[in-house]
């Protein structure tokens, strides 16, 4: 995110030194009635597409979890050596 922020943006006082979002300013950032609307605009841009990021990395980890669910409701029906098989394969001991 930090290479395409300009120099002075505002966009840029609302970012850490890693190019990660510092939600805390920029909600600062955003009530400050002093703020151009322009910046205000962009800063409110910003915070939909923080919002949006948010919300895919929930859905991504529900989902994730969902699948998980799922494969572990498949391990009863493993007979010995299939399970044995994918234990072997997860802690890399078929690797040697």
């Amino acid at each position: 995110m930090t290479e395409s922020t300009e120099e002075g943006s505002i966009i840029g006082e609302a970012l850490k030194d890693n190019g990660n979002v510092d939600k805390t300013v920029l909600r600062k950032l955003l009530k400050d009635s002093e703020m151009d609307e322009e910046d205000k605009a962009e800063l409110e841009k910003l915070q939909s597409l923080v919002k949006k990021v948010d919300d895919g990395t929930k859905t991504k980890k529900g989902m994730l979890d969902a699948l998980d669910a799922r494969a572990r409701a498949q391990y009863p029906k493993l007979i010995d050596e299939e399970y044995l098989e994918l234990l072997i394969e997860k802690n890399g001991i078929g690797r040697f």
